[in-house]
């Protein structure tokens, strides 16, 4: 890579990255977990298994949305639907 390319990535704000050898942009961080660089890296998700960052963002929200309407479904059953079943079972003996 020539001086010129360099100082014109770097007046970008473009980082090197010596673990990856490839230049990152601003918003890139290197993860350690996965031994990548992620663009607009926000964490590493042990539950989906990889970087959470700028493209896959959008899916790490569906992700916790779905978890988060299972519990309240969970919730909402064995505190009102169990109770109604009970009553029942001991109304029929």
């Amino acid at each position: 890579v020539s001086t010129a390319e360099n100082n014109i990535t770097a007046r970008a704000g473009w980082r090197y990255c010596d673990l990856c050898s490839v230049y990152q942009p601003p918003s890139a961080m290197h993860c350690p977990e996965c031994n990548v660089c992620i663009e607009g890296y926000d964490h590493h998700c042990p539950w989906m298994g990889q970087c959470i960052g700028k493209k896959n963002f959008t899916s790490f929200m569906m992700f916790n949305c779905s978890w988060l309407f299972y519990l309240l479904y969970a919730i909402i059953w064995v505190t009102f639907l169990g109770q109604a079943g009970k009553k029942y079972q001991h109304h029929g003996k």
